[in-house]
């Protein structure tokens, strides 16, 4: 599910900056109405959200008008995704007529966070179907005064050789592990960098890497849920999107991760053994490696939707909908990868014999022979 707790600040700032702009909306016009959408979509996932808001206007403050629900949110619209494909391979034509309208139910979530914008409950619309990643998504909103507001987008895809960890096969990632080990035993004061290999998806222009840790405490006899450490590896943008559809090859980029940082994030987050209370060893478990793709337009969407680090830049307002409405209609795409740790990786988390990091944790190696790690 989309992060909803985090949208509207992100229209806000997209609704503040068309107020600069005279010559495509008119927000001063109190006859006219303009609303504000985001719809993202994920093939990976089977229900779908649409948020829709109209812009604030009116004689009241923005703090008030921002804290007034009933002004905020529409009542009597109705929204609809839908499902087509392009007219043909060579342009961005949506196929109107033979499209699928799925009709989306509006729905209360209270998960958005305090702050200017009226909390926690909201109105978003929902509907659940499989996605198709050869078709083309968007939404029809049509307003109370009959007037329709349209956006689509590509859906990013993926394959199996899109990300490559380490040294290991994509199509394949048996006997993979992830390794922070040295490079040689001739050399255990020198660790390598590991590297994910990131192909650029169809349609994708960015994507986000993370690396999570997750290890378990043994407490009172009893095992733990897990917890996880993640670590933030960075975005990356490709200098434009690739298009399946014609004869150019994709983009790639290399994701590093210097070993060194990697116990040194481990010893920083994971307090002391002798200062947890309680708890009587640590267990490892695995570790997950986290890409996160989006389509050029939420790209775009999102690189506006950041403030401007000078006073002196002009942002220009990015919207891709049609028929009056602003935001957008954008796609991502996720790829997650659980391996287990290498042994020398293992082994140095729990002696940390070469870097002298990890040695008070208490992290017990499941690998060694006849090991009493799990109660």
């Amino acid at each position: 599910m989309m992060n909803l707790k985090n949208l509207l600040p992100g229209l806000l700032f997209l609704t503040l900056a068309f107020t600069g702009c005279d010559d495509e909306i008119d927000i001063t016009a109190p006859e006219k109405e303009v609303p504000v959408v985001y719809a993202i979509f994920n093939q990976n996932e089977n229900t779908h959200y649409v948020k829709v808001n109209r812009l604030l206007q009116g004689d009241r403050s923005f703090d008030e008008l921002a804290k007034d629900r009933s002004i905020a949110e529409y009542d009597d619209i109705k929204v609809e995704i839908v499902e087509t494909t392009y007219t043909s391979d060579f342009n961005e034509e949506v196929d109107m007529q033979n499209a699928r309208y799925i009709e989306c139910t509006p729905v209360e979530v209270n998960d958005k966070d305090s702050g200017t914008f009226y909390y926690p409950n909201q109105k978003v619309y929902q509907a659940s179907f499989q996605l198709n990643e050869d078709n083309v998504y968007g939404v029809r909103i049509t307003l109370p005064d009959g007037e329709e507001v349209t956006g689509f987008s590509p859906l990013v895809r993926t394959t199996f050789s899109t990300v490559k960890p380490g040294t290991c096969r994509p199509q394949n990632l048996t006997g993979c592990v992830i390794d922070f080990g040295s490079r040689s035993s001739t050399t255990q004061n020198e660790f390598s960098a590991y590297s994910v290999v990131v192909t650029q998806p169809g349609f994708c222009r960015s994507f986000e890497t993370s690396l999570t840790f997750r290890y378990r405490e043994v407490i009172g006899g009893q095992l733990s849920d897990p917890i996880d450490i993640v670590v933030d590896l960075g975005k990356e943008t490709f200098e434009s999107t690739y298009d399946p559809r014609g004869g150019q090859a994709p983009a790639s980029r290399t994701v590093r991760f210097v070993s060194d940082r990697f116990y040194q994030i481990i010893a920083d987050r994971v307090p002391d053994l002798d200062d947890s209370p309680g708890v009587e060893r640590r267990i490892l478990d695995s570790a997950f490696i986290n890409v996160d793709f989006a389509s050029e337009d939420l790209e775009l969407y999102t690189q506006v939707s950041q403030p401007s680090e000078s006073l002196l830049e002009d942002k220009p307002p990015f919207t891709n909908l049609k028929g009056g409405g602003i935001g957008v209609v954008g796609s991502r795409n996720d790829i997650e990868i659980r391996l287990p740790l290498s042994t020398r990786t293992q082994e140095e988390l729990v002696n940390a014999t070469v870097l002298g990091l990890t040695a008070q944790k208490g992290f017990c190696n499941t690998q060694e022979p006849n090991n009493d790690c799990y109660p």
